[in-house]
């Protein structure tokens, strides 16, 4: 064997280190393009047309599920507060 190494003693394995070793570059991959379904700038338009609008219900007009519309405006930094006096 080539590298006389105590892979425990490190935080990779054996298969690690030759597959580094084969590989063309160790510099990160490229990640690839992904695609959104939800229009950011339609979202927007969307909240200020109707910012009574609960979460769920804007989920059902633009077709995906409700964590993703409440990711999508946690992006766009659009947060419902509430007015009043408690």
């Amino acid at each position: 064997m080539i590298f006389q190494i105590r892979f425990d003693h490190f935080s990779f394995s054996r298969n690690t280190l030759y597959r580094w070793l084969n590989a063309d570059a160790l510099a990160p991959k490229q990640a690839g393009f992904r695609h959104r379904k939800i229009d950011k700038a339609a979202l927007k338009k969307h909240t200020e047309e109707h910012p009574d609008m609960f979460l769920h219900e804007r989920a059902e007009v633009f077709g995906v599920h409700t964590s993703s519309i409440s990711r999508a405006l946690k992006m766009l930094k659009i947060v419902k507060k509430k007015s009043g006096a408690i």
